[in-house]
């Protein structure tokens, strides 16, 4: 996992793993440089969680609490044509208004859950190729 220190607010974290109270999206791959992300402890929010933007995003979460409440498909896993998203809960709580799961053409995406919890008020499949 990626660390450094206080980091300024800006509108879309894409490197740092210990985030700013202000960060409003948090977008994982490998253009990003933080991919994989992993959440161990504590409790974040954000807007939106996008995983595999435009290249390869792995989140993996052991512990602590994730939450994207953004409102229309918060959490992303393959955005976009060629991403591959995954995401490997374990442990912890993963929350979202709605969650993507390969959400276009082209994108690829992977949800494993070996524990934890995944609350989300919809869940969809969409254009791309997802397990």
């Amino acid at each position: 996992m990626r660390r450094i220190g206080a980091a300024a607010c800006v509108a879309t974290l894409v490197v740092v793993a210990t985030l700013p109270a202000c960060a409003q999206n948090l977008v994982i791959d490998t253009t990003a440089a933080n991919s994989p992300f992993a959440v161990t402890a504590g409790n974040q929010t954000f807007a939106n969680i996008i995983v595999g933007n435009t290249t390869t995003g792995t989140l993996n979460q052991s512990g602590g609490t994730l939450t994207a409440n953004g409102g229309v498909f918060d959490l992303r896993i393959g955005a976009n044509g060629g991403a591959s998203g995954i995401v490997n809960l374990t442990g912890g709580v993963l929350t979202a208004d709605q969650v993507a799961i390969g959400s276009a053409a082209g994108a690829t995406s992977t949800f494993n859950l070996n524990g934890g919890r995944i609350s989300a008020g919809q869940l969809a499949t969409q254009g791309g190729t997802s397990t």
